[in-house]
């Protein structure tokens, strides 16, 4: 993240306090957003991916900052990026018990990727002969885990279930041909569209693919495989709306018994739709940046040339 930005400073700096633009918005491991809104004098506003960055982090964080920052500035940077505001996706049901590192939280309703939903896939999802459906996904980096996939598949192949297999952008959808008219296999899905049609979620747990099954209501069994995964398992399955399985936990039999008891036994549904219902009642984009676009702060460090910020 640190090199990245390195890289990236060069190039935004100049525009920046060419442009000066009113807000700098940037995803919470995006490192040279917060340098070069306190080069120019105005708010960083850091931009959630999923459950917040723990405290403990922290240190390693701030000091990427603080060698990102020009000469002299490092501990003013790192306090106006503390001092921004943080855009939480997460309902309140995720909400970290520790002091959050932002001062700022204001929350912000997760929304799935939308995208046009291809009509030849609906059709071959109607057509599917069970009454309840699973989505099955290790997302668009993991989805070449050919290992995993096939154990979720295997798994639950024998339940009553319709399955919808998406294997990613370069997976291979003929590696998992033959298990039967009740499971369907694609590389990429319309999320929305899909979890609509769907009573249950196995997946990496990957953040995106997390909320679009908690805006939902959906219960979920997350299969973590690297990054954000883990942290995203920790967090979710105290709401009692999640089960996990460690990589070395998730075999056919484990991952079968998750999903039946994610359907039959009603607790993980009730949680499930009380962080939708939370989801439902935090601000959309549009009242975010209203708020934004009101609160005049500023950065708490001041505005640096240009070329004292290179």
């Amino acid at each position: 993240f640190e090199a990245g930005a390195r890289a990236r400073i060069a190039h935004l700096a100049p525009r920046c306090a060419a442009w000066h633009p009113d807000l700098v918005i940037h995803e919470e491991t995006e490192l040279a957003g917060p340098v070069v809104a306190a080069g120019i004098g105005v708010r960083s506003v850091v931009h959630g991916l999923g459950p917040m960055l723990p405290v403990r982090l922290l240190p390693w964080v701030a000091a990427a900052i603080e060698r990102l920052a020009p000469r002299g500035s490092a501990t003013e940077v790192v306090e106006a990026w503390r001092a921004g505001s943080y855009l939480h996706l997460c309902p309140p049901g995720l909400a970290p018990a520790e002091e959050p590192i932002w001062r700022d939280v204001l929350p912000l309703r997760p929304m799935a990727p939308g995208g046009a939903s291809e009509p030849g896939l609906m059709r071959r999802i109607e057509a599917l002969p069970h009454a309840r459906t699973v989505f099955v996904t290790l997302g668009t980096v993991y989805g070449r885990n050919t290992t995993a996939l096939a154990a979720a598949i295997e798994g639950l192949r024998s339940l009553a279930v319709n399955l919808i297999v998406a294997v990613g952008p370069k997976g291979d959808p003929s590696l998992f041909e033959g298990y039967g008219r009740h499971v369907l296999i694609e590389r990429l899905v319309p999320l929305a569209s899909v979890l609509a049609r769907c009573d249950a979620v196995v997946s990496q747990g990957g953040s995106g693919v997390m909320l679009g099954a908690m805006a939902r209501g959906l219960p979920q069994l997350m299969l973590p495989q690297g990054a954000d995964q883990f942290r995203n398992a920790e967090v979710c399955t105290p709401t009692g709306a999640a089960l996990a399985l460690a990589p070395q936990d998730a075999t056919p039999d484990a991952i079968s018994d998750g999903v039946h008891r994610l359907l039959n036994e009603c607790c993980f549904a009730s949680a499930a739709q009380v962080l939708r219902d939370q989801i439902g009642a935090m601000p959309d984009a549009d009242a975010v940046i209203a708020a934004l676009g009101a609160d005049r702060r500023t950065a708490v460090l001041g505005a640096m040339s240009a070329s004292r910020q290179l």
